[in-house]
């Protein structure tokens, strides 16, 4: 009975129902993605007064999908949402950092956010979609880092054609959803 309620619930209708009456209402959505993909959440860097960034994330295509050859794709904009620059790490560890500082943004001392999309390299023929949700840590004065979560799916990355979408993250016409 637990089953059934619970499959009820997730239907598109009463998801609509919860949205607009604000009952626990989802924030992002993955339903529209029909080819394997990479969905990432949106983190937030800062390289101004002192501050440095630093990402900690895992190999996911190893780790849960035992591909070895893979690949992590960053996109960096600025806090106007201007493209910045795209940086590319392979040879990924089970477990990896990339800092954000102001000489990997080409000097720039500011804040902004960016996407990580994991992707293997070669093709692959099951239909799988995985999600960037790592750690992003802060510190001021090279002080010991302060850590948040990422918690809404933003944007996807397609891992045949390399397209991109954003319709991951809610909208509504009856209520306001805030992505900051």
């Amino acid at each position: 009975m637990k089953l059934l309620i619970s499959k009820i619930l997730q239907r598109a209708t009463f998801i609509f129902l919860r949205d607009l009456f604000n009952i626990k209402p989802m924030h992002g959505s993955i339903d529209h993605l029909k080819n394997s993909a990479s969905v990432s959440d949106i983190f937030l860097w800062r390289t101004d007064n002192n501050f440095k960034t630093i990402f900690r994330y895992t190999d996911i295509l190893k780790l849960f999908y035992k591909i070895d050859e893979s690949e992590v794709e960053f996109h960096f904009y600025d806090k106007n949402n201007n493209f910045i620059k795209k940086k590319i790490i392979n040879n990924l560890k089970l477990s990896n950092e990339l800092i954000i500082d102001k000489d990997l943004l080409n000097g720039i001392e500011d804040y902004g956010v960016f996407y990580a999309f994991h992707k293997p390299k070669k093709k692959i023929k099951e239909k799988i979609i995985i999600s960037c949700r790592e750690f992003v840590g802060f510190s001021y004065n090279d002080n010991l880092y302060s850590y948040v979560h990422g918690n809404i799916l933003v944007k996807s990355k397609n891992f045949e054609d390399g397209k991109e979408t954003i319709k991951t993250a809610r909208a509504s016409n009856f209520q306001r959803y805030r992505y900051c």
